[in-house]
């Protein structure tokens, strides 16, 4: 229509008024066009107000340099999206995952090798500070955090360009490091005789006094037993044995492991002792082993042996004297 020009005269005193009605055929015209006509219009310096965009064709905003601020990728049969929220005074704006499912995630992506910049402290959902960071000009090293499936650990690793990385953990103050105890330390409520020429792997029939964070032990069942969790690899093991006699002999104490026959096989890594026992006092002996490598359901006794030349001693393991409690440990190191 705006090819078509209609004008009007009208003279009012000394004044003359000429009318042009092109510019409001032009503006009948554009709002009858259709939206394939207007598909790449410009609109500049426009304010949409409680607007609802549903065409396809709206996929980036730009910022007043014409260069892209925002850029939206379609999804086939979305039922999912984001919600940016504005917020009062004193209140935080949010960016919030919403949609039909009950359960949706947000993912941030970095391009390439790119990651993601959180420039100030992270905090939990009472505003309270989790995470604070603190920036090294020209960092090269980073610390990595792995998740990890069943039965396996999350690993907190030093990664970087460096070949050999130390990984530090520093307390405030006087505060220290702290490590939760995984393992087990049990006991029994009876003493056990051993006769002369006899191997005997220890009962264990409480842990009173002691723990089991890891089902290790059982006190009724192969209670001699602390058998290793599943997920474990590296573990230490430690024991306390107080002694008497009914005659001289000495006590021969061994770790066993997966052995309880009656001449335990020697492992790596098991310390053996002996030690003289003689009817007068208590003796007292204390085993440790260094890390030992082992497997889930891998498990461990403490074995002794009665010997020496008194044909009818009975070495007695004391585990009811209260200055003298024998006891058997586990730590789990890895």
């Amino acid at each position: 229509m705006s090819n078509y020009t209609s004008t009007y005269t009208k003279i009012t005193g000394n004044d003359i008024e000429v009318s042009d009605f092109s510019t409001e055929f032009d503006a009948i015209e554009a709002a009858s066009l259709t939206k394939a006509d207007k598909a790449n219009d410009t609109i500049t310096g426009a304010t949409l107000t409680t607007a609802t965009i549903t065409s396809g064709q709206f996929n980036q905003l730009n910022d007043t340099n014409n260069n892209e601020s925002l850029i939206l990728t379609p999804t086939a049969s979305a039922v999912n999206e984001i919600t940016l929220a504005n917020a009062a005074t004193g209140n935080s704006p949010t960016f919030t995952a919403s949609g039909d499912d009950t359960n949706i995630n947000v993912k941030i992506a970095g391009k390439g090798t790119g990651g993601l910049i959180v420039p100030l402290d992270l905090l939990d959902t009472n505003g309270n500070e989790v995470i604070s960071h603190v920036a090294t000009a020209s960092a090269v090293n980073e610390l990595t955090i792995t998740n990890g499936a069943t039965t396996e650990a999350v690993d907190l690793s030093a990664t970087g360009d460096d070949t050999d990385i130390n990984l530090s953990l520093t307390p405030k103050g006087a505060g220290w490091v702290e490590n939760n105890v995984q393992g087990a330390l049990v006991t029994d409520t009876s003493d056990q005789a051993i006769g002369y020429g006899n191997w005997a792997h220890i009962n264990w029939d409480s842990e009173t006094g002691g723990y089991d964070t890891n089902s290790i032990h059982d006190t009724s069942t192969n209670n001699q037993r602390l058998t290793v969790p599943s997920g474990v690899t590296y573990i230490k093991l430690k024991a306390c044995l107080n002694f008497t006699a009914t005659s001289s002999c000495a006590a021969l104490v061994v770790f066993s492991k997966n052995d309880e026959t009656t001449n335990p096989t020697s492992v790596i890594g098991m310390p053996r002792e002996t030690m003289s026992v003689g009817t007068v006092f208590t003796a007292g002996m204390s085993l440790s082993s260094p890390p030992i490598n082992v497997t889930s359901g891998d498990y461990f006794t403490v074995a002794v042996y009665c010997q020496d030349a008194g044909a009818t001693a009975t070495l007695t393991v004391d585990m009811t004297s209260a200055e003298h409690d024998s006891w058997f440990a586990m730590e789990i190191i890895k």
